[in-house]
């Protein structure tokens, strides 16, 4: 299965300089929990998640407002192609441990996501990952991100747990 397959086609995306406001807005409106940020040309500067807002407005003393998404966006992105194989980038995301993926076009520019969702969401097809390959790769990014001993399986294990 490519990702072309499954990859998410209308993608909201902000520019360098939107505000977190405005990028909450996108999240709402399109139901989703990460927002590309795309450059003038099209191309992929960073990727601002909920959870990047969350702790934006935490730690600052600014308004939402007045914070552009170029100031907390994560600037190193992982990403896959449209003709790359599904298990490709469920490795991808397990080893650097992120649930969604920016697809960019052999131009360089944004064509879409794939998130953990997608991947989910067919899991039933006869070419994609088994339902083993996608709970240990779900399970590595959630025990790398928020480590919890009642996740772990030798905790559960041991005596008192």
């Amino acid at each position: 299965m490519q990702i072309r397959d499954i990859m998410t086609r209308d993608v909201r995306t902000c520019a360098l300089e939107t505000s977190l406001t405005e990028v909450a807005r996108l999240m709402r409106t399109g139901c989703c929990g990460a927002i590309p940020v795309v450059d003038p040309d099209g191309c992929i500067a960073g990727v601002v998640t909920d959870r990047d807002i969350s702790m934006a407005i935490v730690n600052s003393t600014r308004k939402p407002i007045n914070i552009a998404a170029c100031e907390i966006m994560s600037r190193h992105v992982h990403a896959c192609a449209p003709d790359d194989d599904v298990r490709t980038a469920l490795r991808t995301m397990r080893d650097f441990k992120v649930r969604r993926l920016p697809v960019v076009g052999p131009d360089g520019r944004l064509a879409g996501i794939l998130s953990m969702d997608d991947i989910i969401l067919r899991a039933l097809a006869p070419d994609a990952p088994d339902s083993r390959e996608i709970v240990d790769s779900l399970r590595e990014i959630v025990l790398q991100q928020e480590p919890n001993e009642l996740l772990d399986p030798a905790a559960a294990s041991a005596p008192g747990g």
